[in-house]
């Protein structure tokens, strides 16, 4: 029966070698046994004492010790076997601090280009090793340099290998890059500081940035004011929204293209008309757009040429009950109504609307409050329509009357 005890040395030499001990109970006149072992390096004890290779035992196979003499029944053998390996089978130190990738430094830098001695050192790049990182100073620019251990500069990439965002990482963030070879750049892995904002309306499970959380909720962040006079919003006026007090003024949005897309201003008018300028640009075309009717209305950049308008009706749709008066359905279409006391005859009156329509003005209609049994002749027109009134016209020629009119637009 054989035992075979195996352990892992360092020999005093230059090489390094596997040791194996195999004990066997020999049988009456036993003169092979087996063993695994390198030609040359193999000792045979008979019952404790070593035997001589030369004369007493012969181990040329790798496989077997065969005994010159013979044992009797009961004789332990001992069989020593030493098999060298190759320096391929074992790793060094630097090996393992790279399988482990053990190397950690602090950071120095000149502008964003950093700078680290690492502890253990290295001597060369490899491709897929990673090294831990405390960062002294943030990265100012998209396009930060490392130097480790002076093997020259090597630009750092975001983790799906993209340029930088500034301030990717912090003074002292802990980050952690790996080295790319085919690109020759490292990548971070651990520690950045900011994320791949999703795309707008995005609905599946990647992580909501700040910027995604501001696009979605369209950025709005308080009260801007109450405006009695013309205003040029900037970008630090993204989120709010402001009053108009005073009819006619006049609100200047910041190019939509100097603004993150979704950015929202919303203009809330108490009373009259407001217009708003920059909400179109293209090619240097600076345009101002039609003047704001509804309660409010919200003013979403799309990031590069334009402002979306949303018109939010503040409670119920808008309306006036009176004489002179006018209803906003919810389609944008807009009736308005109103009377002359008196037209003379063959003449006209003109009428201001008690809004302006929008867009345009579509219809506009009128008609003779006639007394009860005037035999004249009367009729009622409408003619000079805008945006912003028409003239009623009496063109019966005998009586000044009073008209009713009514306008439809949007």
């Amino acid at each position: 029966m054989a035992v075979e005890l195996e352990y892992y040395g360092v020999p005093p030499a230059d090489y390094r070698e596997v040791e194996s001990r195999f004990r066997y109970v020999a049988s009456a006149s036993q003169t092979t046994f087996t063993a695994a072992y390198t030609v040359g390096f193999v000792d045979v004890f008979l019952n404790g004492s070593k035997l001589d290779p030369v004369i007493e035992f012969t181990g040329t196979d790798g496989i077997n010790i065969i005994l010159t003499v013979a044992a009797a029944a009961g004789d332990i053998i001992e069989i020593v076997s030493r098999r060298q390996l190759t320096p391929t089978d074992i790793y060094s130190r630097s090996q393992v601090d790279l399988l482990l990738s053990n190397y950690y430094g602090v950071t120095t830098n000149t502008g964003d280009a950093f700078s680290v001695t690492t502890t253990p050192s290295f001597t060369t790049l490899t491709n897929g090793m990673e090294i831990k990182l405390r960062m002294n100073a943030a990265n100012t620019t998209t396009t930060p340099t490392l130097t480790p251990n002076g093997l020259g500069a090597k630009q750092v990439l975001t983790y799906n290998q993209q340029p930088c965002t500034i301030g990717d990482w912090g003074a002292n963030s802990e980050i952690t890059l790996r080295y790319n070879q085919a690109l020759d750049k490292f990548i971070i892995v651990e520690g950045m500081l900011t994320a791949i904002t999703p795309a707008v309306m995005d609905v599946t499970s990647k992580i909501a940035t700040t910027a995604f959380v501001k696009a979605a909720l369209g950025s709005l962040s308080g009260s801007g004011g109450s405006l009695t006079a013309d205003k040029t919003l900037t970008a630090a006026d993204a989120g709010k929204w402001f009053s108009i007090e005073n009819s006619g003024i006049n609100i200047f949005l910041p190019l939509a293209n100097t603004v993150t897309a979704g950015t929202t201003f919303l203009i809330r008018k108490r009373v009259g008309s407001v217009t708003i300028a920059n909400v179109y640009h293209n090619a240097g075309l600076i345009r101002t757009y039609r003047n704001v009717e509804a309660n409010m209305t919200l003013f979403i950049s799309d990031g590069s040429a334009s402002y979306i308008q949303q018109d939010i009706p503040e409670g119920a749709l808008p309306l006036t009950f009176s004489p002179n008066g006018y209803q906003k359905l919810p389609s944008g279409l807009i009736i308005q109504w109103g009377s002359v006391a008196a037209v003379p005859a063959a003449s006209g009156t003109g009428v201001t609307f008690s809004i302006n329509f929008p867009t345009a003005i579509m219809q506009g209609y009128a008609t003779i409050q006639n007394s009860a049994g005037s035999s004249a002749a009367m009729a009622a027109g409408v003619g000079f329509t805008t945006v912003s009134g028409m003239t009623v016209f009496n063109n019966g020629n005998a009586l000044s009357t009073a008209i009713s009119w009514m306008a439809i637009g949007y």
